[in-house]
């Protein structure tokens, strides 16, 4: 039997919604939604996570703790979902020119995700992001804004 992903048993993980000028589209574990629903794969279409009732929810977390104990005692070697520091494993990965645990790319999009809402958050205020150029496009405000944007030491620069 293959080990489930650590964020499938997660009760309150009930996905992700973004809006853009152009429509909209959603995500969750087993499910995609978009303003154009001929864009959605049939697999995935029509299976949008419902909210949970408290008992379903207490019942649900009651279970995923069982689960992680039972887990508990089967981390080593598992994916990167359920494992120990990324940082340490970075780092012992550079010294030993092995692979990491997570593919860079997973870390590197995750981070960015994370940088947008923060961003959007501190601006207290919707930001546009490009994900062909990776940027803001026409707003400065948010292209300066410290999370963005870092002044590298010298002789150091990033292009």
């Amino acid at each position: 039997m293959t080990e489930q992903p650590y964020l499938d048993d997660m009760p309150d993980a009930q996905g992700i919604k973004f809006i853009g000028t152009d429509g909209w589209i959603e995500v969750a574990r087993g499910y995609l939604g978009c303003s154009d629903p001929s864009l959605v794969p049939e697999d995935l279409a029509g299976r949008r996570p419902r909210n949970l009732t408290d008992e379903e929810r207490e019942a649900m977390r009651k279970e995923w703790a069982k689960r992680r104990e039972e887990r508990e005692q089967q981390r080593e070697g598992l994916a990167f979902e359920i494992s120990a520091p990324h940082m340490q494993n970075f780092i012992d990965a550079v010294r030993s020119r092995q692979k990491p645990i997570a593919p860079i790319e997973v870390g590197c999009s995750t981070n960015t995700l994370c940088c947008l809402g923060n961003i959007a958050t501190e601006l207290e205020r919707p930001v546009n992001w490009n994900p062909a150029t990776l940027s803001f496009g026409d707003d400065k405000e948010a292209a300066g804004h410290r999370l963005y944007y870092y002044e590298y030491r010298r002789p150091y620069s990033l292009i």
